[in-house]
């Protein structure tokens, strides 16, 4: 997040607005929403005492990041992240409204570079698992599908038996 705030700052600042947007919508819809909710969702579900500071920790970050997300994406769409933040942030930010509020600033308590490693080690393998178990999971499923099918032709004298050799 440090890193978007920095150069979304920087680009607003020297007036290319358009490459502030492109960083703000790309962390926020490619780091952020692919890859985070689905690394974290286990631990937002979690019913377990013993996981409540990593869950606490988890939506910490998901408050921080989305309304940082929305200070910044605000000036591109100002209608849309103000209804969001009337919704979910105007009782416990305080501001009026969204476009009143401080802009988002670097937190040097939030740079880690060992879990920058991890994270993005998890980022290229995460997509890897997915698509290896729903490829095992459909090709599954396909064969399931394939021999039901097969055994209802068979059934049906398609196949050139009778059935009764099932």
């Amino acid at each position: 997040l440090n890193v978007v705030i920095r150069e979304s700052t920087d680009s607003f600042e020297s007036y290319e607005y358009s490459k502030a947007k492109t960083v703000v919508e790309q962390f926020f819809w490619g780091d952020f929403c692919d890859n985070y909710l689905e690394i974290v969702k286990d631990r937002l579900y979690s019913k377990e005492d013993a996981r409540k500071e990593s869950r606490d920790a988890a939506l910490y970050t998901l408050h921080t990041v989305l309304l940082d997300s929305l200070k910044m994406i605000g000036p591109f769409t100002p209608h849309v992240t103000e209804e969001i933040y009337q919704a979910l942030f105007r009782d416990t930010v305080g501001e009026v409204s969204l476009h009143v509020s401080a802009w988002p600033k670097e937190d040097a308590s939030w740079e880690d570079p060992a879990a920058l490693a991890l994270t993005v080690v998890a980022v290229l393998v995460l997509p890897l698992v997915m698509n290896s178990l729903w490829t095992k999971i459909l090709t599954s499923a396909a064969i399931y599908a394939l021999a039901a099918s097969g055994t209802a032709l068979l059934y049906a004298g398609y196949l050139g038996g009778s059935g009764d050799d099932i």
